[in-house]
């Protein structure tokens, strides 16, 4: 039997690790026990008590006191000012949540107002599930001694101060390039803690293994893995219009547009290409023939020292005379099924085919875009192929038994033929577009992944996505 509670921490001097709980609860507990905080455990003495405060509730605004000696505190290097959950399994007790952020680099200005900016929407699930969220980097933690130093919550002030406690029992990878990442999560896992989004897939990978799902084929866009200037050019000899896109780019960042302008018997090719260095600011765009073409496509692979993919371009539908796409936040629920959380239209900024908010375009719900078409699309049908798409990519990511992802932004394009094809997937999506299409749905977005993480130590956490698992009160 496990038995789930809120607890107030209330301290007493002692050198000794003694725990002070109601007597009520020696029917789960020994006289001796182990107390767990995040990777960190302790042999502790309990000593039952009449606590005249206690409730059977499992309720976070009546927690019951869990009285513990300040050799305890001092162990497991619990932070003052936090509010827990205590769950008592197999006669051993576990304080929780701890959800690691991981970043990756702690030198890198990750202050207190750093924090405050960026995660003080998030905290706004903290009241629901407590615990210790910590942000820390590979370099900040210390296996042998079992702790990380890092900007740790501070729930009462709704601040962030640098300090040390336990390695978390599950980390969230928020950063996707952190040096030594492998030798990492391999002693993580060996000391038992969990990881999710603990894979990135460049655009090819992740593309590579859709190809091997039949069943996915129908939506996959026609891509190469190009690295130089003459593989692209075979590729315009069977598409008018091409996408160039680095492998492991985002936010719109370095794509090239190649279209061929001028085909016919008697004159010579010519190009129109379009460079976005960026994903704000201008495009560049200039009209070459095949030679300038080499040379400058050449350049850009050389000057980059990264792989390419190029795809035919898929002529986007469009609302208002400008191009759109589609994003899909996955996420994975308490259940740990599959379900989307969001899924907004990304329209391109005039005089731009890319559609990323980043670079300046803008957002609207799908609704609202297939209604500015009057009647070109069915909303309930092409809302249905979305999804079909979308759950279909992450069961059979899922299926590759290798990754523990629980959250995509999917992009889709719409063509204007109403059909739907995959683009590509972010392994860290952002959600800054909801803010202004539906600011409910923004939040429902930032706090999931703290409710997957509190669930998955076993810790109450709100039934956000509408199925979770059975909890013992």
């Amino acid at each position: 039997m496990e038995v789930l509670r809120w607890i107030k921490i209330v301290s007493f001097t002692s050198n000794d690790p003694l725990i002070r709980i109601d007597q009520s609860l020696s029917t789960v507990l020994s006289e001796r026990a182990i107390l767990h905080f995040g990777l960190k455990q302790t042999n502790c003495q309990i000593e039952f008590v009449d606590d005249q405060d206690y409730t059977d509730l499992n309720d976070k605004d009546s927690p019951i006191s869990l009285f513990l000696s300040t050799k305890i505190f001092q162990d497991l290097l619990l932070p003052p000012g936090v509010q827990f959950q205590l769950r008592i399994s197999e006669g051993e007790l576990f304080l929780g949540p701890t959800i690691g952020l991981l970043f990756k680099n702690s030198k890198k200005g990750y202050t207190p107002a750093f924090m405050k900016k960026h995660y003080s929407t998030s905290m706004g699930i903290y009241p629901s599930i407590g615990g210790v969220i910590v942000a820390y980097s590979i370099e900040d933690i210390d296996w042998k001694k079992g702790f990380v130093r890092g900007m740790i919550y501070q729930p009462e002030k709704d601040t962030w101060y640098r300090g040390k406690t336990a390695i978390p029992a599950v980390t969230y990878r928020r950063h996707l390039n952190q040096p030594a990442f492998h030798d990492f999560r391999q002693k993580l896992y060996e000391r038992n803690g969990q990881l999710f989004n603990s894979h990135r897939l460049s655009k090819w990978r992740t593309h590579d293994l859709l190809l091997k799902n039949p069943d996915f084929l129908k939506y996959l866009p026609e891509t190469f893995v190009v690295k130089t200037s003459d593989q692209i050019q075979k590729v315009l000899q069977f598409y008018e219009k091409i996408i160039v896109k680095p492998i492991l780019s985002a936010q719109g960042k370095g794509i090239v547009i190649v279209e061929t302008i001028v085909i016919d018997d008697y004159a010579k090719k010519k190009y129109y290409v379009t460079f976005y260095p960026k994903s704000y600011g201008e495009p560049v765009r200039k009209i070459m023939n095949q030679k300038e073409l080499d040379q400058y496509l050449s350049k850009l692979i050389h000057s980059n020292k990264m792989q390419f993919i190029c795809q035919n371009y898929i002529p986007l539908a469009k609302v208002d005379e400008l191009p759109f796409d589609v994003r899909v936040i996955m996420h994975k629920n308490l259940a740990n099924e599959w379900e989307c959380n969001g899924i907004l239209c990304r329209i391109a900024r005039e005089g731009k085919e890319i559609t990323n908010y980043s670079a300046g375009g803008d957002v609207l719900s799908l609704e609202e875009t297939l209604q500015r078409l009057n009647g070109q699309f069915d909303y309930p049908s092409i809302k249905n192929k979305i999804l079909t798409v979308c759950r279909e990519f992450c069961l059979w990511m899922e299926q590759q038994n290798r990754y523990h992802l629980v959250e995509f932004g999917i992009d889709l394009a719409i063509d204007q033929d109403g059909e739907v094809f995959f683009i590509e997937a972010n392994f860290r999506p952002g959600c800054k577009g909801f803010i202004k299409t539906d600011f409910d749905q923004h939040l429902q977005i930032a706090y999931q992944p703290y409710c997957y993480a509190a669930n998955l130590q076993k810790f109450h956490a709100p039934d956000l996505l509408g199925k979770s698992l059975e909890i013992h009160q």
